[in-house]
């Protein structure tokens, strides 16, 4: 199963080639969406996999997308991001959890948060008791999820609890 979908990610990059080729100056780019990068690889070649990709976007100028579950891959992933040029968004992370209730979208999460997150949600590991956090109203709540945003401070470690006092 392994061979087959790497057989077939290759294969894709071969079309990409021969389109680049035959284009020429015309040759605009282009998208590659791959699910599940990891199913059925063993983690080093898993790894050798992301570097393929990386490289071979490159050379040919596409973007290539991908969603992995495997902790090993996003560690690899995060290494190859944080070792290129300062202020390049080359190389991007981008985590959706629904752990919260809510679709959530973080952009270039941590290792560690990602690897909690995974598994909180599988069970492997106990969720940290939260912080609760009484407000006076929906601004200062506002305005303290801003600051912990501000200051890259994981929300999910404070409970905001719904009430509103008011000023009296």
């Amino acid at each position: 199963n392994g061979q087959d979908n790497l057989n077939q990610i290759i294969a894709a990059f071969a079309s990409f080639h021969q389109l680049k080729k035959t284009q020429g100056s015309h040759f605009i780019g282009g998208l590659l969406l791959i699910d599940e990068l990891d199913a059925s690889l063993h983690p080093a070649a898993q790894n050798k996999l992301l570097n393929f990709i990386i490289h071979e976007s490159r050379a040919i100028g596409i973007q290539t997308v991908f969603t992995t579950h495997s902790l090993s891959l996003l560690k690899h992933f995060i290494q190859k991001q944080d070792g290129q040029e300062p202020g390049s968004s080359e190389i991007e992370l981008t985590y959706l959890t629904k752990g919260h209730g809510v679709v959530e979208v973080k952009e270039n999460p941590r290792y560690q948060w990602i690897e909690n997150e995974l598994l909180t949600s599988s069970g492997q590991r106990r969720r940290l008791p939260t912080i609760p956090i009484l407000t006076e109203d929906d601004s200062a709540t506002w305005l303290i999820k801003q600051m912990l945003d501000y200051f890259e401070i994981e929300s999910s470690k404070f409970d905001f609890l719904n009430l509103s006092t008011g000023w009296e």
